[in-house]
């Protein structure tokens, strides 16, 4: 990631290790920020924002430590900063916003969220190594999540159904890339998704 190569260099994050490898993408989504950080970097946010001149960067390091606060506040206050930095920023920055967009959906449960984030980061940088490893992390986590939807197992699975469940006689419906209402085949809604916009 362009941004936290320019971080290191700075040595603003001595103990942040760049990620490039698939089996450390967990520890990236679950890493907490340290109190003391938070602290920091939310009075940096504080005053440039009092003074008026509030930069992208100032903005961007808040917002990454709120992200990976332990506390849904402090996410969802981290998102609604990337979301509005996200529509600003320049296609390097973008790529990081998007990121740290996908991860704090994705610590919050809002997987089809993080999900559409982390593809827009692909389509435009499809060899993108951590997006991939982020992408498949989501897509295990939605998969597991259906699985604790599933109807008796009295029936044969659909061909087709992209859940792990060893019996489902259903047709799975899809909005975009992301699953939407099961239905059996009478139409019968076995498990009510989100309305979802397309990718």
């Amino acid at each position: 990631m362009v941004y936290f190569a320019k971080l290191l260099q700075q040595n603003l994050r001595n103990e942040y290790t760049l990620v490039t490898s698939s089996g450390n993408m967990e520890a990236v989504v679950c890493d907490v920020v340290s109190p003391e950080d938070l602290l920091k970097f939310e009075k940096k946010y504080s005053t440039e924002l009092a003074k008026g001149d509030l930069t992208k960067d100032t903005k961007f390091e808040y917002a990454w430590c709120l992200i990976r606060s332990k506390f849904p506040d402090d996410i969802n206050k981290g998102i609604v900063l990337l979301d509005e930095l996200v529509h600003k920023g320049t296609k390097d920055d973008q790529r990081d916003y998007l990121f740290y967009l996908a991860i704090g959906n994705y610590k919050l449960k809002e997987y089809e969220r993080g999900l559409k984030c982390i593809r827009i980061l692909l389509k435009n940088e499809p060899g993108n190594t951590q997006a991939l490893d982020l992408e498949k992390l989501i897509v295990k986590a939605m998969r597991k999540g259906a699985a604790a939807h599933c109807p008796p197992k009295t029936a044969k699975k659909s061909p087709d159904c992209p859940f792990p469940c060893s019996a489902w006689n259903i047709q799975c419906h899809i909005l975009g890339d992301v699953w939407g209402d099961i239905r059996d085949d009478h139409s019968n809604i076995l498990w009510k998704g989100k309305k979802r916009d397309r990718m």
